[in-house]
């Protein structure tokens, strides 16, 4: 008889029933099966709407404000598009300038905070997510390329919103729609603080203005019968998603020279936090021969501790060497690209990247500590913030108004 391909495996059929030991468990997968078809619920369609800005949205100014049009019915996502104007030769805009356009970014529902966020601090944690065909996609699509050039360019900045792939850290994509229409006269209020303009460049010089801004709305239309039920949840809606929450009591605490030359331990004292953490991440941004008040530093540029300690109510939670820090970065999924090292973080939960906030992977409550210290100590000047992650719920009231709640 002849064997195609010179092969028999016949002996390895045969050998089957001798391992059958192992054949227990439920079946997760039939490679041999055709596929089962399915659907979307919904089909749609999106488009952009878009939004003119008042005049004061420029560099450095603070408290810019615009509301979401009341016509809205189901927003998926919201961005800032920018035009930014060609530098002078031999000025170049940093790497991915349009994660430092914004500095803080606030949602308000009828006048009440949903959340607050460093942007800074949102785009650091979605990009070390990516991986590295969609991260470059990303920079080169929406934050004007990876390459320092002098080039005039148009970003398309996303907007944090509680069902943003960038603040959910969501490589696949947003959590679902808002649904818009039921806000009423409770609509989303957006107040930002631009960044100083020489942030956005590699020499600290301060470059032209905004040569124009304005909102990109991504909503998602379908039949209109559709339409109503996705536009108007009230009462109904409601999303698991994150919060981010500044712990350290001193913002960008100073790490000087000479401490990191004697290894200095510092300890951060942190606000009582309230809420369930899954991160507490370690924001330390080299120093190297510039100041945060010159702005000639990079903010995407973070030192590693050579040493970090989670002190709770005088208990020693968590204690690890640089060594040891590494070692639990990259056992929770959190990897550095090519950019940016990805900040040291205390992991309270089982492979955190992984799952984000879609699932619980477990969570520190802090209701019932009174006191919370980080001791830190690096090798490098740096300037330090301690920042937390929690989970939060989002939801809309029967009268429009969104409410965060983190418990």
């Amino acid at each position: 008889m002849v064997i195609q391909g010179g092969e028999d495996p016949t002996l390895f059929l045969e050998s089957l029933p001798y391992s059958a030991q192992w054949n227990v468990g439920p079946v997760n997968r039939d490679n041999l099966a055709a596929t089962a078809y399915a659907r979307v619920r919904q089909p749609y369609i999106a488009r952009f709407r878009t939004i003119p800005v008042p005049t004061n949205f420029a560099h450095t100014t603070t408290d810019c404000s615009f509301l979401l049009p009341e016509s809205l019915q189901v927003l998926l996502s919201a961005y800032l598009r920018i035009d930014l104007p060609a530098l002078a030769t031999g000025v170049h805009y940093r790497k991915f300038v349009g994660a430092r356009v914004l500095r803080e970014v606030r949602v308000l529902s009828a006048g009440q905070q949903v959340f607050s966020c460093d942007y800074r601090d949102v785009m650091t944690d979605y990009l070390t997510n990516l991986e590295r065909s969609a991260y470059e996609s990303f920079c080169d699509t929406h934050l004007g390329g990876r390459e320092e050039k002098e080039d005039a360019r148009t970003i398309l900045v996303p907007l944090p919103l509680w069902n943003s792939a960038i603040f959910a850290r969501s490589h696949t994509g947003h959590l679902g729609a808002i649904p818009a229409a039921g806000f009423a006269n409770n609509r989303l209020e957006f107040i930002l603080n631009f960044a100083d303009s020489r942030d956005l460049t590699t020499t600290g010089v301060v470059t032209p203005a905004f040569t124009t801004i304005q909102v990109e709305c991504h909503e998602a239309l379908m039949p209109s019968a559709a339409l109503r039920a996705y536009a108007r949840q009230n009462g109904n809606y409601s999303l698991i998603s994150r919060a981010y929450r500044r712990l350290s009591t001193t913002d960008e605490q100073e790490y000087t020279a000479t401490q990191a030359s004697a290894g200095t331990v510092v300890t951060f004292e942190c606000a009582s936090p309230a809420g369930s953490f899954e991160e507490i991440i370690i924001v330390a941004v080299k120093k190297a021969s510039g100041t945060l008040a010159g702005h000639n530093i990079d903010l995407f540029n973070y030192a590693v501790p050579t040493s970090m300690a989670l002190i709770c109510d005088s208990r020693n939670v968590r204690v690890l060497d640089k060594a040891k820090a590494e070692l639990e970065m990259y056992s929770n999924g959190f990897t550095n690209n090519e950019d940016i090292t990805v900040p040291m973080r205390f992991c309270l939960g089982s492979h955190t990247r992984a799952y984000g906030s879609s699932s619980y992977c477990g969570a520190m409550a802090f209701d019932a500590i009174s006191n919370v210290q980080v001791q830190l100590s690096f090798a490098e000047a740096c300037y330090v913030r301690v920042l937390g992650i929690c989970k939060a719920r989002y939801s809309i009231t029967t009268t429009g108004e969104v409410r965060q709640s983190l418990r």
